[in-house]
């Protein structure tokens, strides 16, 4: 039991720093074939956002319907996050990226915060919006029930 707790302690941590620093994620994990640009920290925060959601249904199984709720929304992240992740490419990291090749630097801590704060307001939602409809009754029950 307390090697689950340990391993899912550093799991959580790995998640934590993926999520909301992935910069510094990226140097304590070097990767030669992912180098630490803006893409690949957006990225690396869509990853943390499907690896928080995982922790979070994983801690919530006690919580009949939010816990339903939480699983879906994590099944649905995999084919929306993509989606948005284009989508953040197309209209903010690109227009972030032109002037960082005109003068050669590869952070804006502006823009960082922006899409900090956007990934953050979207993990929040998620629970707010789980939580709420669990509270009034709406999820789909994962548990089969024996006929009988």
């Amino acid at each position: 039991m307390l090697l689950f707790a340990v391993g899912f302690i550093i799991l959580a941590a790995v998640t934590f720093i993926a999520f909301l620093f992935p910069s510094l994620f990226f140097r304590m994990f070097p990767n030669p074939l992912m180098p630490d640009t803006a893409w690949n920290r957006v990225w690396g925060r869509g990853f943390g956002l499907i690896f928080s959601l995982f922790l979070l249904a994983a801690l919530s199984g006690g919580f009949e319907g939010f816990h339903e709720n939480i699983v879906l929304a994590l099944g649905i992240s995999f084919f929306v996050l993509p989606i948005l992740m284009w989508l953040s490419w197309r209209f903010s990291v690109r227009s972030f990226m032109r002037p960082c090749y005109i003068n050669g630097t590869n952070r804006d801590p502006v823009w960082e915060l922006r899409v900090t704060l956007f990934l953050c307001s979207l993990f929040v939602l998620t629970i707010a919006t789980a939580w709420l409809l669990a509270a009034r009754g709406h999820y789909i029950p994962l548990k089969s029930v024996a006929a009988g």
